[in-house]
C-alpha cells in the first residue's frame, strides 16, 4: 500500500472532484450560446456575446435564466437610459 501526501493510492479527496465534472455525471453537457445585439446608442454597430455554462438538454435551464437576466436587467437598462443627443 503506497501513500500519496496521506492518502492511500486510489483514494480520492472528499473535494477532489470538480463541479463540472460532477455536473456531466449527472447528465448535464457544455452548452455555447453567441448573443448578437445592438446597443441603442450605437445602433449601427452589432457586437456579440459568447456564454457557455454546463446545461440540461432540451429545455437548457441555465441558459433560459441567463437569457432572462439578459432582458430583464442589461436590455432595460439600456431602453432606459437617455440616448444621447447630438450638439
Amino acid at each position: 500500500m503506497q501513500l500519496f501526501y496521506g492518502l492511500e493510492v486510489g483514494m480520492v479527496e472528499k473535494d477532489a472532484v470538480s463541479k463540472d465534472f460532477r455536473k456531466q455525471v449527472l447528465g448535464y453537457g457544455l452548452t455555447t450560446a453567441e448573443i448578437v445585439y445592438r446597443r441603442p446608442d450605437r445602433h449601427w454597430l452589432l457586437q456579440t456575446y459568447v456564454w457557455q455554462d454546463y446545461d440540461l438538454f432540451p429545455n437548457f435551464p441555465a441558459l433560459q435564466d441567463f437569457l432572462a437576466f439578459w432582458q430583464q436587467k442589461l436590455v432595460a437598462r439600456c431602453l432606459q437610459s437617455p440616448s444621447r443627443t447630438p450638439n
